[in-house]
């Protein structure tokens, strides 16, 4: 799919590879020569849907522990992997969800996650650089990163986030 190009950069056009997996990489190979860096870019980015599996193939599994459940993923290592030996460039697979916090997601955090991400894909087209997605409640907007690391923000200790967090057994190395 390709969107507009954005005002800022006409004639340019943004590459989304929408892929299922495919039995052979042939079809990662498509997708990094057809996208961005077939045409000068340095970046983009892949999208893998948690629990996605080959087409005619079954999900991967990263653990069984007896008495546990299976523990289903991998495509995004896979991918990744795929991508880096097909193209020679260095490619990363990041859980966003395991960046932020442990535990099963909530809905609010697949809201957020959903406005982020699609914030943060829509930063490039647009003509943001060096720029950070921020919640600015209700709106999320682009901060500029040297703004964000201006100054550190502080929890007061007498906020009942601190208490709360004590509660569920966060500690703070005090």
């Amino acid at each position: 799919m390709k969107t507009a190009p954005p005002a800022a950069h006409p004639g340019e056009m943004l590459d989304v590879a929408i892929a299922r997996l495919r039995e052979d990489d042939g079809a990662l190979l498509l997708v990094a020569n057809d996208g961005r860096l077939a045409h000068g870019s340095h970046f983009f980015i892949v999208v893998v849907a948690e629990g996605a599996k080959p087409i005619g193939g079954t999900h991967s599994i990263k653990g069984n522990a007896i008495g546990q459940a299976e523990r289903v993923g991998g495509a995004d290592e896979r991918i990744a992997a795929g991508l880096e030996a097909l193209t020679g460039h260095e490619t990363r697979a990041v859980v966003l969800g395991r960046l932020l916090r442990g535990g099963s997601p909530t809905p609010a955090d697949r809201l957020w996650s959903l406005r982020f991400g699609a914030a943060a894909v829509r930063a490039l087209p647009e003509g943001q650089s060096g720029v950070m997605v921020a919640l600015d409640s209700p709106v999320v907007k682009y901060v500029k990163l040297e703004d964000a690391t201006r100054r550190m923000e502080t929890v007061p200790l007498d906020c009942d986030t601190v208490p709360t967090a004590r509660d569920i057994g966060i500690g703070f190395g005090d």
